[in-house]
């Protein structure tokens, strides 16, 4: 997705990136065993071929658009949910919580904890596709986050679906694979807006927001956690801001 470069360099405030490479981003994822002996266990996952499982919704070659969305998604069936399939989607919800923290407390290694450590993910133009796994995208995002004072990430609108991918392991015990779609708006404030408050209000030209979706496709990692596999980044519309001079 093409951003409009007035957008991206042309205001005085918005800085160019230092060293960060071509491929680099304006902004910038548990077995559980039944035991008759506990009542607080969950009673084991359903089979993937029981008449709850699904095909996850394809993110690549491109990502959903906006129309694909609803037909992706159907409503699930409350008889056929499962408790894996509930604390799946807590689990993945969290996760997105700790994406936003690690983002905004510039956290970065923090990021181990939402994105695998073979993680893709396309950005869209220019950015592209970024084939180099998790420590990649921790490279990539710090150099164009820093040059504000700070930021806010807000997530929206959501919906995460637990689903199978249709591979070899198809009939496997249980579904080991997810796909999210989430909106968010995130506001960057400019430097020299630190420590302003409510008496020291600032203007438009002070922040920039983007709005725009996270179309992402999780998996259950060694360890039981369930991390994104594969990250879209789609923008709804264009950068906020005041760019007047």
């Amino acid at each position: 997705m093409h951003l409009p470069g007035f957008l991206l360099l042309a205001t005085s405030w918005l800085p160019a990136p230092g060293n960060a490479g071509a491929n680099q981003n304006v902004l910038a994822a548990r077995t559980i065993e039944s035991s008759s002996s506990s009542s607080a266990s969950p009673p084991p996952p359903p089979s993937a071929n029981s008449s709850s499982s699904s095909l996850c919704p394809p993110l690549t070659p491109s990502p959903l658009t906006i129309a694909q969305l609803t037909s992706s998604f159907p409503p699930p069936r409350a008889a056929t949910t499962s408790a894996w399939d509930l604390a799946a989607v807590d689990a993945i919800k969290h996760a997105l919580t700790l994406y936003a923290f690690a983002i905004d407390g510039r956290d970065w290694d923090g990021l181990d904890a939402v994105f695998a450590p073979g993680a893709t993910a396309d950005y869209g133009a220019p950015i592209g596709v970024l084939t180099g796994g998790r420590d990649q995208i921790k490279q990539t995002l710090p150099p164009y986050l820093t040059v504000f004072a700070a930021t806010q990430h807000v997530l929206g609108t959501q919906v995460v679906s637990v689903c199978d991918d249709g591979g070899e392991e198809y009939e496997r015990e249980f579904k080991r694979n997810a796909v999210s779609v989430t909106y968010f708006t995130a506001a960057h404030f400019k430097n020299g807006t630190e420590g302003k408050g409510l008496d020291e209000p600032v203007g438009m030209k002070d922040v920039m927001y983007a709005y725009g979706q996270y179309q992402d496709r999780w998996g259950v990692q060694e360890d039981g956690t369930w991390k994104i596999e594969h990250r879209n980044l789609v923008y709804m519309g264009p950068f906020v801001s005041d760019t007047s001079s």
